[in-house]
């Protein structure tokens, strides 16, 4: 995330009002715009900021169906519903000017996706993926698959038929 103009700028004013003999004068100091405020508490002698972000302000300024989008990615990538920091992360990126398709890119290139890639092929191939697959799926991820689509080609493999006679024989 880019540096706020204004946060720098209360932390230039909270040094210089550090530096003068009455330091009280920077307690409580807040300032901040609809997706993120900045605060100094107890003066510029305990020099503290404290970044707040407003959840609510921060999804208004998105579609719903760009919201939605976040969700469903996490849901098709890393098969769960997204977490509040994981929603807030991407919805940000959103506002900045990312697009659905780079927040998959981002999800598809996460150690999650890469632990949800291993699991599949414990539970398919009962063995944990080579670099070659998880580089292949991963890719796959990236173009648009989800978990259930890789189960399904796993499962579909040479290897899970091989694997599922020798069990069978």
């Amino acid at each position: 995330m880019a540096v706020k103009p204004w946060i720098v700028a209360l932390m230039a004013s909270a040094a210089a009002i550090a530096a003068t003999p009455n330091s009280a004068q920077a307690a409580n100091l807040c300032v901040g715009d609809l997706s993120i405020s900045a605060c100094l508490r107890d003066g510029a002698d305990h020099l503290s900021a404290a970044i707040a972000w407003d959840d609510a302000a921060l999804l208004a300024k998105l579609p719903p169906e760009k919201v939605e989008g976040i969700k469903e990615l996490y849901r098709s990538v890393l098969g769960r519903e997204a977490d509040a920091e994981g929603l807030r992360t991407y919805s940000l990126a959103l506002v900045e000017g990312w697009s659905l398709t780079k927040v998959r890119e981002a999800l598809a290139e996460s150690p999650e996706a890469g632990d949800a890639i291993h699991r599949l092929y414990e539970e398919v191939l009962a063995r944990r993926a080579d670099e070659g697959g998880i580089k292949t799926y991963r890719t796959m991820m990236e173009r648009g698959w989800g978990l259930h689509r890789i189960r399904r080609d796993l499962a579909d493999s040479r290897e899970a038929q091989m694997r599922l006679q020798a069990l069978a024989g």
